[in-house]
């Protein structure tokens, strides 16, 4: 186990000594995400790079799973716990990040170091980086593997609007994370065109038919933000609406444009050696602006 920075020694005398004699460790769990985000053009309001590749091993002891997912940026996605049709304050979704263990003594949270990583966007292939963690509790330690592109290459797409993409992992030096190579897709851009009226805001993009969107609404004024982010799950057939009463209701700032932004994933899951389930996300993400009618403006 990469331990990073501070080393797995003075972590584990540290439980040991804190435990009884008759205590057993608490068993070891692991989580593991390796998420590639791509934008049409880059994001400049919120200065999200065109292309971005996030990856996190975990491997913990003595803490609860919601925990760890919030610290580690491993958080489900909206279309996970989220009916479709339905919205909620973005921050109602969060976690509760406080109970980070029930009575463990030997809490542990490492990110692991699997090796170099590759990533493939069509015919192009990149070096994910290394970085530590930051350094804001005692017992987390280790490394994540980022990686961001702003370009001003265009992302190419087979017929089918799908984009290949290939990862490829080194592995560690032991048996425990040996190398592996997963091939998957982009999902299809969201081209979308938001409208508002009076009482409602409408979109429109070219449908896929199957799996579900994620859509993020905020309003601006000034290219400042107001009021809450809203978060909203909907079936990927073309076309919504929302009723600007009941955004209003859930904290939708009164903003003179609302920023929507839709997020279209493939997923898929891959072992790795002591990893079991190794989650791979793609996901294709795009941006559009609507006016806010005079029911939504100060």
């Amino acid at each position: 186990m990469a331990c990073g920075l501070w080393g797995c020694g003075d972590i584990t005398a540290t439980r040991s000594a804190d435990r009884d004699d008759g205590e057993l460790p608490s068993p070891v769990a692991r989580l593991a995400r390796v998420h590639v985000v791509a934008q049409s053009q880059s994001d400049e309001l919120e200065g999200e790079p065109r292309l971005q590749v996030e990856a996190r091993f975990v491997e913990y002891r003595g803490l609860d799973e919601s925990f760890v997912r919030a610290r580690a940026s491993l958080l489900p996605l909206a279309v996970d716990i989220v009916a479709p049709g339905m919205c909620f304050a973005s921050e109602d979704l969060q976690p509760d990040e406080h109970s980070d263990a029930k009575g463990a003594t030997d809490r542990e949270l490492s990110l692991v170091d699997v090796g170099d990583m590759w990533i493939s966007i069509a015919d192009r292939e990149r070096a994910v980086p290394l970085a530590l963690v930051p350094d804001f509790l005692e017992y987390v330690s280790g490394v994540e593997y980022f990686y961001a592109d702003d370009g001003g290459y265009e992302i190419p797409r087979q017929p089918d609007g799908r984009t290949p993409v290939t990862l490829r992992v080194e592995g560690a030096a032991d048996d425990d994370l040996p190398p592996f190579v997963v091939a998957t897709h982009l999902p299809p851009v969201v081209d979308a065109v938001a409208e508002t009226s009076p009482g409602l805001l409408s979109l429109r993009w070219e449908a896929q038919r199957r799996g579900l969107l994620q859509v993020e609404i905020h309003a601006y004024r000034d290219e400042e933000p107001v009021g809450k982010q809203l978060t909203c799950v909907e079936a990927d057939d073309g076309e919504t609406a929302f009723q600007l009463l009941e955004l209003d209701r859930l904290g939708l700032g009164r903003g003179d444009y609302s920023r929507v932004t839709l997020r279209r994933f493939h997923r898929s899951t891959v072992p790795a050696g002591v990893f079991a389930h190794v989650e791979i996300t793609t996901e294709f993400r795009a941006h559009v602006t609507a006016v806010s009618p005079r029911l939504h403006r100060r």
